[in-house]
């Protein structure tokens, strides 16, 4: 659904000034974007794949580890059909891939394909039964510029600001905990020193960057809450919520949207929590 308060507009030109263009509905959607919407949903099913037990992905270093735990149940456990996301979600997810593409693809232009790898696989052991398998956007080797090897981590999002309520204006963003995670963690199985999160406002059609070095700790506490979903999709017993509780909403959290987990402050109408997965 578009971000539109359709109730509150001065004019629409299509009532006024073309009564020959019609529209299917108030908020300009008909057949054929709905026929849109159930594709790109039935595309994703069909890439559906088994998740590994004892494989973490970088991804998922982060974040609530309830939800990372939902992800692997309904993958795994042939009574739990897998949840897809949300068409609007999958828009979203779309939009970023060709960004994606499109950057790692003026990478290679720019510096030549001896010196660039795209979507470079990493895999690291962490324990004796686990590892941890992903893949990193951007990795240069051999340029004068910047550090060898240089890991670069392309990341979508709407803005670059958000309005801060308790100082009553605007605030620019800031990396994300799950992004810097994930790079950190791409940066400790490549062997890099540095490396870089490239963000992408879909809303401007800017860019920001932010370079760092490989932190030992973070490291850590990104092994450890993989090894803490896993610990818990082996022995079937879901961890805690731990999510920052504004992500518990139809919008982030499509196990909060069908009514399997009650959120952080188990407040969702659709589920009792004795109801939720266990």
């Amino acid at each position: 659904m578009p971000d539109i308060d359709y109730s509150n507009l001065v004019e629409d030109p299509i009532k006024e000034e073309l009564d020959f263009v019609k529209t299917p509905s108030e908020d300009r959607t008909g057949p054929i974007i709905e026929q849109l919407n159930h594709q790109i949903v039935e595309e994703e099913n069909d890439s559906y794949h088994q998740q590994d037990p004892t494989v973490g992905h970088m991804s998922a270093s982060s974040g609530c580890s309830r939800k990372n735990y939902l992800s692997y149940m309904h993958k795994m456990r042939d009574d739990l059909v897998p949840i897809s996301e949300s068409a609007d979600s999958l828009w979203t997810f779309a939009h970023g891939d060709l960004l994606h593409e499109h950057i790692q693809s003026m990478f290679i232009d720019m510096l030549g394909k001896e010196h660039v790898n795209i979507e470079e696989s990493i895999s690291i052991e962490i324990t004796d039964e686990y590892s941890i398998y992903g893949h990193a956007d951007i990795v240069v080797r051999g340029v004068d510029s910047l550090p060898d090897p240089f890991v670069i981590d392309i990341k979508t999002k709407s803005d670059f600001t958000y309005y801060n309520r308790g100082k009553g204006g605007h605030a620019l963003t800031v990396p994300s905990r799950k992004n810097v995670m994930q790079l950190n963690g791409y940066l400790k199985a490549i062997n890099a020193r540095h490396g870089a999160l490239l963000y992408y406002s879909k809303k401007k059609d800017t860019m920001q960057e932010y370079w760092f070095s490989f932190q030992q700790d973070l490291w850590e506490k990104a092994k450890n809450n993989i090894i803490y979903v896993l610990d818990a999709v082996n022995n079937e017993k879901a961890p805690e919520k731990d999510a920052d509780s504004y992500l518990c909403c139809d919008e982030y959290c499509k196990y909060y949207r069908e009514g399997l987990c009650g959120g952080v402050d188990n407040d969702n109408p659709k589920v009792k929590e004795h109801e939720e997965m266990k």
